[in-house]
């Protein structure tokens, strides 16, 4: 899940080289990871066992799909808002289209 053109991703993504086990180069991402082991891998797997690959990312998948839209974060700049929140506050203003973050989150659960 790396690349952004497996789903059909509009935005490009690039990937630059980190030095390892150095989470000031990239701390937000070391961060997600934490969380990720901490909150759901740690616990999902004492709860769940996982006979397929494709179980294990439907369980992630419901996982990401609450941290992004209902879990408020405490994150540099994010103020106790969703990341989905931050990222439609964050982006340009169209013109007479009123989208709601339900209707960006069927956008991107659909891409």
């Amino acid at each position: 899940m790396a690349s952004g053109s497996a789903r059909g991703s509009a935005m490009p993504i690039s990937s630059a080289a980190k030095r390892v086990r150095r989470p000031q180069s990239n701390g937000i991402l070391e961060r997600l990871h934490r969380t990720l082991l901490d909150e759901h891998f740690r616990v999902e797997g004492r709860r769940t066992w996982f006979e397929t690959i494709e179980e294990m990312q439907a369980v992630l998948d419901e996982y990401l799909e609450g941290y992004n839209t209902k879990r408020p974060h405490q994150g540099r700049g994010m103020n106790g808002r969703t990341p989905i929140r931050a990222f439609t506050e964050g982006m340009p203003k169209t013109s007479n289209t009123k989208v709601t973050s339900q209707t960006k989150t069927a956008k991107l659960k659909a891409a």
